[in-house]
């Protein structure tokens, strides 16, 4: 089931703000932003570049975050020094930059170059090669074996944390591919919701006046007659209605303030879905909403149980120095203290070390690999990154090959390649799978495995998979 960033209109009767649903950039997530379980908006090493939680946004920057409808609700999006929207879009073809937006013409901070339509320098932009080793700056771009690919359009792959344009949804494991949603016979959009009156069933549109089902009744008005209307019995355990989720055999309304979750644990604007209940997040010491993000430029700042913001101007704990823009001034930047959970901030810096690490540049050869082994070009060699056709590790694997595997092993399908404490994977976003095949397997995306470190692009590290 999908969820949407414009969600729930029809359920909470709330106009969208122009702009902030249409445009090059409009955008759609399925997910939370991509973490570990205690780290929910990123790796613990580079936060997720396309956020999940952000409302409305500045306008031409694409749709709000995760549940955001009115587009002043949940934290803003896409400005100059504000969060990046869906999609890593950003107003006026700005740069997306360690999930901050850059304005053209602005030096894109820790990434070389300065912001041109969307690209940094010569990286990031659509064809261009990855900047950091992972990151692409411009709008409703991915990484793809360190070049930026188009995504989010019709056919296109999903883009970060499973993001799609407006009008289309997600579909398809790992990864996955956009399509369209809401007519007859078609996936039905986020929040169960069909177009024309139609009703959602078994995840697809039904027409209007037509059949829900064997038992469900007839389709009218989005609800089908016999189930799936909120008090109604679900429809063989799902709900037609939109802003429904089904409860114990019955459907309630979801996404509101102490009401049940939506499908993709989904909330209206400026909530958040914890323990299966939408609450206010966002504000000082409130819970962080999705992507890690804090209203006002406050910080989130991740612990065992999860993160809580610090309003922006306030302390962060311990050493962590000042809360601005979002980030603590004591830890998280190139050669700064991890923060905590061993957290860095952008895309180019990694925690490495014993203990509580320090954070370093990574990506470059010699240089710690980046978060789901990335590296600028080349191989991941046993966690430090190798140039093409240079030995990945000492014991037999091979030559980094452009695939970004060993010649003989590493690369997605082949064997692990041996190394100095644990087996590995060379190839970006792969990680070896040691139940029973040993070999490299997809990693990151919702349903495949945790990269190493547990490391999720979308969703939640959960008992070694990424899940929603």
């Amino acid at each position: 089931m999908r969820n949407s960033l414009c969600l729930l209109v029809a359920a909470f009767g709330i106009a969208l703000v122009a702009g902030s649903c249409g445009g090059r950039n409009a955008v759609r997530s399925t997910d939370d932003g991509g973490g570990t379980e205690d780290d929910a908006g990123g790796t613990a090493d580079a936060p997720a570049g396309g956020r999940g939680g952000g409302a409305g946004g500045a306008a031409g920057a694409g749709m709000g975050g995760r549940g955001g409808a009115d587009g002043g609700s949940g934290p803003a999006c896409g400005a100059a020094g504000q969060a990046c929207c869906p999609g890593n879009s950003c107003a006026a073809n700005g740069c997306c930059v360690g999930d901050r937006c850059v304005a053209v013409g602005a030096a894109c901070g820790s990434l070389p170059g300065m912001c041109g339509n969307g690209s940094c320098g010569t990286c990031g932009g659509p064809g261009q090669p990855c900047c950091g080793a992972s990151a692409c700056t411009a709008g409703n771009t991915f990484c793809a074996t360190n070049t930026c690919a188009v995504c989010g359009g019709a056919g296109q792959p999903c883009c970060d944390n499973r993001v799609c344009g407006g009008g289309f949804v997600c579909g398809g494991a790992g990864r996955g591919a956009c399509a369209a949603c809401g007519g007859p016979t078609q996936l039905c959009c986020a929040g169960n919701s069909c177009t024309g009156g139609g009703c959602c069933v078994a995840d697809r549109c039904v027409a209007g006046g037509g059949m829900c089902g064997t038992t469900g009744g007839t389709c009218n008005g989005g609800t089908c007659s016999g189930c799936g209307a909120a008090g109604q019995p679900c429809c063989g355990g799902v709900c037609s209605a939109s802003g429904t989720t089904c409860n114990n055999g019955t459907c309630a309304l979801c996404g509101g303030a102490g009401q049940p979750c939506c499908a993709g644990n989904a909330c209206g604007g400026g909530l958040e879905c914890g323990g299966n209940t939408c609450r206010p997040c966002g504000g000082a010491t409130q819970p962080c909403c999705a992507g890690n993000t804090c209203t006002g430029g406050g910080c989130c700042v991740i612990g065992v149980g999860g993160g809580s913001c610090v309003a922006g101007g306030g302390m962060c704990p311990g050493t962590a120095g000042t809360c601005g823009d979002g980030k603590c001034s004591g830890c998280g930047s190139a050669g700064q203290a991890c923060c905590a959970v061993r957290r860095c901030y952008g895309n180019s810096v990694v925690c490495a070390g014993a203990g509580a690490g320090t954070c370093r540049t990574c990506g470059g050869p010699g240089e710690p690999c980046c978060g789901g082994n990335s590296c600028t070009s080349g191989c991941c060699g046993d966690g430090t990154c190798v140039a093409a056709l240079s030995i990945c590790s000492p014991g037999g694997p091979g030559a980094c090959t452009a695939t970004g595997g060993c010649t003989n092993c590493g690369a997605i399908g082949q064997p692990c390649c041996r190394g100095a404490q644990d087996d590995y994977c060379s190839q970006s976003n792969s990680v070896c799978e040691r139940q029973g095949t040993n070999r490299c397997v997809a990693c990151g995306q919702l349903n495949e495995r945790c990269c190493a470190g547990d490391v999720c692009k979308a969703g939640v590290c959960r008992s070694g998979t990424c899940r929603s």
